[in-house]
């Protein structure tokens, strides 16, 4: 859900601190890489829901992903839950997390979102 509502990458999910979610305010802050602005991401009345829901579950530390080590998920964990997430979903197996951040950019834009906003909040300058 986290990927899709908010059309992160996997290097900024894998790198997410449970600070950068901000359930107050409604926004998922993703920290500045590479010389850019950090990003404030706005989150939808349904996945505040998720958010509290699997925050009072899963009691998270530093990372709001963590592993068993409560530290940060490695890539291949995240590629196995991926995997499993298509199987119990019924998604084609060769469904990619760059096609949910395209689908949502996507659907941001059908639903007339500007593309000003969808850029800042995905961090590029081209869409």
């Amino acid at each position: 859900a986290l990927f899709y509502e908010t059309a992160i990458r996997k290097n900024e999910f894998l790198s997410l601190k449970v600070e950068d979610l901000n359930l107050g305010s409604r926004y998922l802050r993703i920290k500045a890489k590479r010389g850019k602005e950090e990003r404030l991401i706005p989150l939808s009345d349904t996945f505040m829901v998720l958010a509290r829901n699997y925050l009072e579950k899963y009691t998270p530390g530093i990372f709001l992903v963590e592993g068993i080590s409560r530290g940060p998920y490695s890539p291949e964990a995240i590629w196995t839950l991926w995997k499993d997430a298509l199987k119990s979903n019924e998604l084609p197996h060769n469904t990619s997390l760059n096609f949910i951040r395209q689908s949502r950019i996507k659907h941001w834009l059908d639903e007339g979102v500007p593309r000003s906003f969808i850029r800042e909040w995905i961090g590029t300058d081209s869409l």
